[in-house]
């Protein structure tokens, strides 16, 4: 694969923005220029795809709440509205991801008996299950708000609660309608009911707010310093409780982690002590002396803490934890009265107790480190490699069934990109100017001399002796000798992010701000062919001699059809960042990028069809296994396998599906310079003329006269002598005349 992911891959909340900042992505958005013309065909998905998860397993997708039915039955929710249920203590799980037909991420749920239960997440998203989470039905919402807390207290009667918002919601008929609370709240961060009456809602400046009377009225009280920010609040039975937050007072006796302990249903609220670490996320209670919290670091051990109570938090310990992955963080804790217990947190971390907190296990399984993006290479249909930070390399030879490491190398801060030649040569590429090749399908990697010690992004080989390396600074990198001795020439100091060599002279590298420069003389020199794209293209590959496809930051999608001389803007359907695109031949093709988007196109990258995928984590590599089935790798170790029902290749022995009828779509890019789309669609062959004429009606270009096949057809045109203006294209057939009017700018 020929292209590099920036973005350190741990995803919390708050670490998104940062990490955009961090490696440059959110400079982009302000650069932003480049118009995107709306296609023509519908981009909604016409595919059936399946998705199964390699890695992590279960599943990966960040879980966010888990709430138990009974003593073995629990149900876990996360992004891309991902339910999983488990009917054995969490041994095996029944996964379902997009539930009930929506994307949106799921962030609570709650459970008023064994049958009846509500989730809610963004958007406004409400789903309600009456068969203990077998089936959930959407419910409508009156506002497009991130729902982030739930409590159901009885079957009709529940709570819905933002936090980024300063009002709450109630229902009183299992949330079909909903009408605001009389409350207005600050900063809303955690919501619970005793039963139907007695509730709580933790606010910010350290208030709790307690209503008797199912919220027509509350009491309000400031529990802890104003400087305080309160998490969570669980009830051991009710009188008594316990809320954990977290203060940044200025000092030691304020500062840290807060524990607060109610014995009289939260008139009152004692202050317990408790270690002075941050991060606090979640506290669930065994009995009134029990209690379990987690959090996510104390600055100085990696990875999720857990600490126990015995003592109503007059103090607290450390269980035994599972040794940690580095990079896993916990978000939701929930116990059992028999002393069973989960965890769950990102990737789809979960831990599991089965004496009330004291032990923990892993039930999620994973590969080891690869809590960062990965770039993946596929061979074949069975074999591939794939790289990621701390020198990590893992071979599969069953199509990611099982993946063996052959190496790890600490000293390695990111493999950035990985290619194979054929199943024994291969070459990856990292940060500091690491190049490390293998002869013998991975069994040995040997670090090879390196001219550099800039970052190097992206890598494509064109034989066993001809190889191309890109990088920071202006890097790019050559060798004729199969990877030994490597030429360098710089650019002048851009950020490249991917190469691609369509024969061992003329190739392409993309980067920063619309850049695409190209040589005809295997490097040596490049000239620049992207002028006044400003966006940054973080892939580029070759579809065949003649056409490249380039996708970047915002969906933008770039096509040339010459060599990369000239550049067409496709529109992609989306906004996402798009970090990866690849092509099984001259039609079908591929690309992945930020929330989980994939497209999918089947005209050598003219339109693109978005395919829902079962994941929201960052995508940033793809590689196809068969016309039908694709390898996609991200963020938190994501391993992820689509199959499409729907053949793919031309070879493919079931057609594709034919137009229903004769058709003239709007070419685009319309407004255009210097050159443009147009398509039509014939449901049956035919006798076709395709003509272009001037303002005037006289007929200046016929671009096609003759039979044509049944389906859906492309013409680029690029006048080259003709002024700006308005002009008409027709479609001419036996039955029908179709015109359309396009718009020359000069």
């Amino acid at each position: 694969m020929k292209h590099i992911f920036y973005i350190t891959l741990h995803m919390t909340d708050s670490f998104i923005e940062q990490m955009k900042s961090d490696f440059l992505i959110c400079r982009l958005r302000s650069f932003w220029a480049i118009p995107l013309f709306a296609l023509p065909l519908s981009v909604s998905c016409q595919t059936n795809p399946r998705w199964q998860w390699l890695n992590p397993l279960p599943q990966g997708n960040r879980l966010t709440d888990i709430a138990f039915i009974d003593s073995a039955t629990a149900i876990a929710v996360g992004r891309a509205s991902t339910i999983m249920k488990t009917r054995d203590v969490g041994s095996t799980w029944d996964i379902k991801h997009n539930a009930a037909e929506t994307h949106q991420a799921l962030s609570s749920i709650a459970f008023a008996n064994r049958q009846f239960g509500l989730l809610v997440g963004d958007s406004g998203t409400v789903l309600r299950t009456m068969d203990s989470g077998t089936s959930w039905n959407q419910l409508p919402f009156p506002v497009e708000v991130l729902l982030t807390d739930i409590a159901y207290p009885e079957a009709s009667t529940a709570f819905a609660l933002s936090r980024y918002s300063s009002i709450g919601y109630k229902t009183t008929d299992a949330g079909i309608h909903w009408d605001s609370l009389s409350l207005r709240f600050v900063r809303p961060s955690a919501l619970t009911f005793v039963n139907s009456r007695l509730g709580f809602i933790l606010d910010a400046y350290g208030i709790v707010h307690r209503t008797t009377n199912a919220g027509i009225t509350w009491s309000s009280q400031q529990i802890a310093d104003s400087f305080a920010t309160l998490r969570s609040i669980s009830f051991a039975d009710t009188d008594v409780a316990f809320i954990v937050g977290f203060s940044p007072g200025d000092d030691t006796t304020n500062r840290g982690t807060i524990c607060l302990r109610t014995t009289d249903a939260g008139v009152h609220w004692t202050r317990q002590s408790f270690r002075a670490v941050v991060g606090v996320r979640d506290i669930a209670t065994l009995d009134s002396n029990t209690a379990v919290s987690i959090m996510s670091f104390d600055g100085e051990q990696e990875g999720p803490i857990i600490m126990r109570t015995t003592s109503g938090g007059r103090s607290w310990h450390q269980p035994v934890l599972p040794p940690s992955s580095g990079t896993s963080y916990l978000e939701r804790i929930v116990l059992h009265k028999s002393g069973l217990g989960f965890a769950v947190g990102d990737f789809g971390y979960i831990l599991k107790t089965t004496d009330g907190g004291v032990s923990w296990v892993e039930l999620s399984r994973r590969l080891p480190r690869a809590n960062y993006g990965i770039n993946n290479t596929f061979v074949d249909s069975l074999t591939g490699t794939i790289v990621s930070a701390y020198g990590e390399i893992h071979r599969t030879t069953n199509a990611g069934q099982t993946w063996i490491r052959q190496t790890r190398d600490t000293t390695i801060r990111w493999f950035n990109a990985v290619h194979f030649v054929d199943s024994n040569f291969g070459v990856t590429v990292g940060s500091e100017g690491e190049i490390f090749r293998t002869t013998n399908s991975g069994s040995d990697w040997v670090r090879q001399t390196s001219p550099t010690s800039y970052w190097l992004t992206a890598i494509d080989f064109i034989n066993q002796r001809v190889g191309n390396i890109a990088g920071g600074e202006g890097t790019f990198l050559r060798t004729t000798n199969g990877g030994i001795l490597w030429r360098l020439t710089q650019i002048g100091d851009h950020e490249f992010s991917s190469v691609a060599f369509a024969d061992s002279l003329t190739g392409i590298m993309s980067g920063w701000f619309g850049l695409i420069f190209k040589t005809t003389d295997g490097g040596v020199t490049w000239a620049l062919k992207s002028q006044g794209l400003s966006t940054w293209f973080y892939d580029v590959t070759f579809v065949d001699q003649s056409i490249a496809v380039a996708v970047g930051s915002q969906g933008a999608i770039a096509r040339s059809a010459d060599r990369g001389e000239t550049w067409l803007l496709i529109s992609s359907g989306t906004q996402s960042y798009l970090y990866s695109v690849n092509f099984f031949d001259k039609r079908i093709g591929l690309a992945a990028g930020e929330w989980g988007t994939v497209l999918y196109t089947k005209d050598g990258g003219l339109s693109w069809e978005t395919i829902r995928s079962a994941t929201s984590n960052y995508l940033t590599s793809v590689s196809f296994l068969t016309s039908r089935s694709a390898i996609a790798t991200g963020e938190g170790g994501t391993i992820l396998r689509l199959t499409l029902d729907e053949p793919l290749s031309v070879g493919d022995t079931k057609q594709e599906q034919l137009p229903e009828k004769v058709e003239l779509f709007q070419n685009y890019p319309n407004p255009f310079n210097p050159s443009t789309i147009i398509r039509f669609s014939l449901p049956s062959a035919s006798e076709i003329k395709l003509v272009v004429f001037d303002i005037l009606g006289r007929e200046i270009h016929t671009l096609v006269n003759g039979h044509q096949q049944a389906g859906y057809h492309s013409i680029e045109w690029k006048p080259e002598s003709l002024s700006s203006g308005i002009y008409f294209y027709q479609l001419q057939t036996p039955t029908s005349s179709i015109t359309r009017k396009l718009l020359l700018l000069r």
